[in-house]
């Protein structure tokens, strides 16, 4: 239990950030806090046993024993209910009843408890207490006076949609005038819920090598950017967007004990997580298999699906090239089961290159996306196009082998005349 001074100047939400050990006045990591809306905040009194008061702007509330201008005896309760129902799908990690006080009969005196009780909808009378549940915090500290305070009911946290606290006087000195207190109609009840909801990968963008990841067999062969691993995660706490550790681990397929694990700790939900695996720990030809995971600092994701992928580093053979007849011309792999298809040009040879598509996630084009390319008959065959020269006299055809990772061989100059 936290006690502020309010001649002080301290607010009573900075006495429960405290409780807590929250940085007041700055935007926050997980975990999370809120105040959940009021259903209700009122209080009862023995003198009046059948009437509910409602918390009323500008009139305080009494809490304990007391007396009125005609000398009438009352004990006055405090009731609060608030509606957590908001807080449905995240994990509520903990409570805090913040309590400011009007006034003290006697500042050497003080004695506080809050307990838990059956909910209500309505503030109740005398006669229609709830049922006390259990006692969630008691403070009978009198060191400043009127003072602020922030009672741990972490306990209570657990209940579904609404909860009820009872803010009373101990029962052995609840008949005593000198405990009686008023609580200020102002933010004098206040409950702040610490909270926070995990984040998840989204599995449709986890991407290696600038292509969408494979989970069941065959594996996407890549050969540009084969270390690049990204995905996305989602986060239902609006404070995480920028605030994730993504956390990425990668191994050979058949060796699931050499996993190597890889941290990009700038991300969040709107820019994927990436990192880029040494290219010394992939070899050529080698099948590797990798799982992603996110952490808002207080939650971790389950590691997501298995992606995998195979490694090529050697790019294809050159092509031969020949024509049989007019402007048509025949591309030869000549056996080299890597080749399987060819892209061809009068010009320069163009690349096809990727590109950031949405959330920062490199999106590569297919290796026969676009045109000028043709796909061999078979791995290592041929291909044979139709092509008109742009010029009469002298041509030079340019061919190059592509594989099926998107790798390119050498170009081949193929001299033509019409």
């Amino acid at each position: 239990m936290i006690v502020k001074s309010i001649c002080r100047g301290v607010a009573a939400v900075t006495a429960v950030a405290t409780a807590f050990g929250l940085a007041v006045g700055t935007a926050s990591a997980a975990p999370h806090y809120l105040s959940p809306p009021s259903v209700q905040i009122g209080y009862a009194d023995s003198a009046t046993p059948d009437v509910a008061y409602d918390l009323t702007e500008w009139q305080h509330m009494p809490l304990g024993a007391w007396r009125d201008e005609q000398g009438g005896e009352h004990v006055s309760r405090v009731y609060a209910t608030f509606d957590l129902s908001g807080f449905a799908g995240a994990d509520v990690l903990g409570g805090s009843m913040g309590i400011r006080e009007a006034s003290a009969a006697d500042c050497t005196k003080r004695a506080i408890e809050v307990w838990q009780t059956t909910p209500v909808t309505a503030t109740p009378t005398w006669h229609t207490r709830p049922t006390g549940l259990r006692k969630l915090d008691e403070s009978r500290n009198s060191d400043y006076c009127p003072g602020e305070f922030a009672f741990n009911v972490s306990a209570a946290m657990a209940a579904q949609g609404r909860v009820t606290f009872e803010i009373r006087v101990p029962a052995d000195v609840e008949g005593d005038p000198s405990y009686g207190r008023t609580l200020k109609w102002l933010r004098g009840v206040t409950l702040t819920v610490r909270y926070n909801s995990a984040p998840s990968i989204l599995p449709q963008y986890q991407y290696n090598a600038g292509f969408p990841c494979d989970t069941t067999a065959p594996y996407r062969r890549v050969g540009a950017r084969h270390g690049s691993l990204q995905a996305l995660a989602t986060d239902p706490d609006e404070d995480d967007s920028e605030k994730l550790t993504y956390e990425f681990a990668v191994w050979p397929l058949d060796d699931p004990a050499a996993r190597l694990v890889l941290t990009d700790a700038n991300g969040g939900t709107t820019f994927a997580g990436t990192v880029n695996v040494p290219d010394g720990f992939l070899a050529d030809e080698g099948t590797y298999s990798w799982q992603v995971r996110v952490s808002d600092g207080v939650a971790t994701s389950a590691w997501s699906t298995t992606c995998s992928f195979v490694v090529d580093k050697t790019d294809p053979q050159p092509p031969t090239v020949r024509s049989d007849a007019p402007n048509q011309f025949t591309f030869d792999g000549n056996g080299n089961l890597d080749t399987r298809g060819f892209q061809y040009t009068w010009g320069i040879m163009s690349e096809s290159g990727c590109s950031y598509g949405r959330h920062g996630i490199v999106v590569c084009p297919e290796p026969f996306d676009g045109p000028n390319k043709v796909l061999a008959t078979t791995p290592g065959g041929t291909a044979t196009v139709t092509l008109t020269p742009p010029h009469s006299g002298f041509n030079i055809l340019k061919v190059r082998a592509i594989d099926e990772s998107g790798r390119s061989s050498d170009t081949v100059d193929f001299e033509y005349e019409n």
